[in-house]
């Protein structure tokens, strides 16, 4: 993955497919941070792309008055 390519992956209509649109990842990290969580990219030394993600723990039902 070109290093210009991962500073954009997460921006709206930035897409390295000819017909792509460019929303996927966009939209995954608008409801991962209305989660409260964060995603993000890494590039393996032999290639490709590794992405990760993390949420905040629910807590069980009786938790939250339910």
């Amino acid at each position: 993955m070109a290093e210009d390519i991962g500073e954009q992956l997460f921006t709206a209509f930035v897409s390295t497919k000819a017909d792509g649109m460019g929303l996927g990842l966009s939209i995954c990290r608008t409801i991962i941070e209305a989660h409260g969580g964060r995603i993000w990219v890494e590039a393996p030394e032999r290639g490709g792309a590794r992405f990760h993600f993390t949420l905040i723990h629910a807590g069980a039902e009786e938790d939250y008055g339910g």
